[in-house]
């Protein structure tokens, strides 16, 4: 039984909104996976490093889907790594991989807010004095207890970027941060310091064991006999994983993602998160109900069962890769940077993990094969614009605010045609970002205005065509790009889709389905090649009536494709 507790704070203004189910703990359903567990005060305790050393050990043993991320050669290992020895060492060292020889047994990796900066980080001058060794008792708090759990899960070699990554060494830099997509998913398990904003915070936390196990209540529903129920907070998971420090960080997202293993110590307890699980102290045996936002299904599992329009022709995505990029791309851009130009950089190892999936070519965010779907993305909230150049206009990347690609639970087509890309890229790794970009396209475009208008204290924009007697909400992608006056600009066809207010079982249209076209909204650029544009927004066309009579048509009642007479032209976004 669902239910939803809203409580609204008049004096504050503000308001508190719970979701959660009353569930019979002997049920089939439920009787898997809850227990009262008996927790000691701190995750710091042998007991709690017991449990999370036995998720690890049956993840390990039994579940061979948890290593698909890892790279083909199993023996890659990273340019350096942290010997830590074994319990009653005093001294951890460098080891250089192509110096000291391979090592036998895994590695971990650890996820850390740098906060100010790590006291102690590897450098020229010192690599040498490393590699003798050091006091592990001079270490940060975080490496320190990050040695305490890799000793338990009886592991020899950690890998910290503050220690492994020549921190005074652009070129040092610029080499490793192109094999983090390697580094994190050929560990054997990632710490996450999640409740840490520094590295002198440590891994381990105090906290009231009552907090973490499942509610009891006795409760008589519909007016039936009392009975006793777990009361389970349908955002558990997301509560205790994300309401931490580390959560937002841009750099973590792509360690997150690409580790087999994750292990985050959090103010409250540990969770634990694989391919296949999701436990925690609170529930040791796994969390009911819940769905891992990795979305591994959608990049290995078996094809969606109806297959989309999109998987015919060149296109190298699934549909279910195509799915799980988008929601990557709207959750990676909520992520906040210390340095903006970080954006692609801190990305790149999950481009690299497609790359190698799709055979795809990736461009500044973009994928060839279906760029001009993943042109169709909005700006919820916009911010200025960035003063320095993070991508081309045409990329999500471009802008420092939350982003929102669009993807229709329908079939759909692609309403222009990429003729060329150029780019320069940023360095010797194109995942890593572009210091330019021009797309060259086969569209049509509408010449339109912008007409801001406001209601009340909101005030929102419309894009009007007059060719078409259309008017549209428009979504800019800055500030600077929703002025208060009227301004002329450009409308591109970019993708028509049908939605189902249910999921279509099959391509039957019905009253349930309605036709969608999405559209960019360009303005020109003052740049000495001609029809050149920049993106300054999107807008979504719902009424396509006028459309059809002179650009689009329906072939058999399906997807409304472009006209053969519809008059293109021939334009570059920059």
């Amino acid at each position: 039984m669902d239910f939803r507790l809203l409580y609204i704070d008049p004096v504050n203004d503000s308001f508190v909104n719970v979701a959660f189910r009353l569930v019979d703990p002997k049920g089939a359903e439920y009787e898997p996976f809850i227990s009262f567990p008996e927790l000691d005060e701190t995750t710091s305790s042998p007991s709690s490093l017991d449990l999370a050393y036995s998720w690890f050990q049956t993840c390990c043993e039994a579940h061979p889907e948890c290593n698909r991320s890892a790279n083909n050669e199993s023996a890659w290992l990273p340019t350096r790594l942290l010997d830590i020895g074994v319990d009653g060492d005093v001294i951890w060292r460098l080891r250089v991989v192509a110096q000291d020889g391979p090592v036998s047994g895994p590695y971990m990796t650890l996820s850390y807010r740098w906060g100010s900066e790590p006291s102690i980080q590897l450098q020229q001058s010192n690599i040498d004095d490393f590699r003798q060794g050091k006091p592990i008792d001079d270490l940060p708090r975080t490496f320190r207890d990050m040695i305490t759990v890799a000793r338990r899960f009886l592991v020899r070699y950690i890998w910290i970027d503050a220690l492994c990554i020549i921190q005074d060494s652009i070129e040092d830099w610029t080499t490793q941060s192109a094999t983090m997509r390697y580094v994190y998913a050929n560990s054997t398990c990632n710490i996450a310091a999640s409740a840490s904003s520094g590295p002198e915070e440590g891994l381990f936390r105090s906290r009231k064991p009552a907090l973490i196990r499942p509610a009891v209540v006795t409760a008589a529903p519909e007016g039936g006999e009392p009975k006793t129920y777990c009361l389970f907070d349908r955002d558990y998971w997301s509560y205790y994983q994300q309401n931490n420090p580390l959560y937002n960080r841009g750099w973590v997202f792509q360690e997150w993602f690409l580790a087999p293993r994750v292990l985050y110590f959090t103010r409250h307890q540990m969770l634990w998160e694989c391919m296949m699980e999701h436990k925690c102290e609170g529930f040791p045996r796994g969390l009911p109900d819940h769905h891992s936002d990795k979305h591994y299904e959608y990049l290995w599992g078996p094809e969606t069962p109806w297959k989309n329009d999109l998987d015919t022709g060149e296109a190298k995505f699934s549909f279910g890769q195509y799915y799980c990029w988008n929601d990557l791309v709207k959750s990676y851009s909520k992520c906040s940077f210390t340095i903006p130009t970080d954006k692609l950089p801190a990305f790149s190892g999950i481009a690299k993990l497609f790359q190698e999936l799709t055979g795809d070519i990736y461009i500044a965010g973009l994928w060839k094969s279906r760029f001009v779907h993943f042109l169709d993305w909005k700006v919820g909230e916009p911010r200025p614009r960035s003063t320095a150049y993070l991508a081309p206009s045409w990329s999500w990347a471009s802008v420092e605010s939350p982003v929102y690609p669009l993807i229709a639970n329908a079939y759909e087509n692609a309403l222009a045609t990429l003729i060329d890309i150029e780019t320069i890229d940023r360095g010797s790794d194109p995942t890593s970002g572009i210091l330019y970009g021009r797309a060259t396209l086969r569209a049509v475009l509408f010449a339109a205005e912008y007409l801001p208008w406001s209601l009340g204290p909101e005030s929102e924009t419309d894009v009007h065509i007059k060719s078409l007697s259309a008017t549209m909400a428009f979504y800019p992608d800055t500030i600077e790009d929703a002025p208060s006056e009227k301004r002329f600009v450009f409308c591109m066809l970019v993708r028509a889709c049908v939605v189902w207010t249910s999921y279509p079982h099959t391509r039957e249209r019905d009253s349930r389905a309605r036709d969608l076209i999405a559209c960019i909204i360009l303005e020109k650029h003052s740049s000495n090649k001609p029809n050149t544009y920049r993106r300054i927004g999107q807008c979504t066309m719902e009424n396509i009536e006028d459309l059809e009579q002179h650009y689009v048509q329906h072939v058999e009642n399906d997807v409304a494709v472009l006209r053969p007479d519809a008059p293109f032209t021939e334009l570059s976004i920059i």
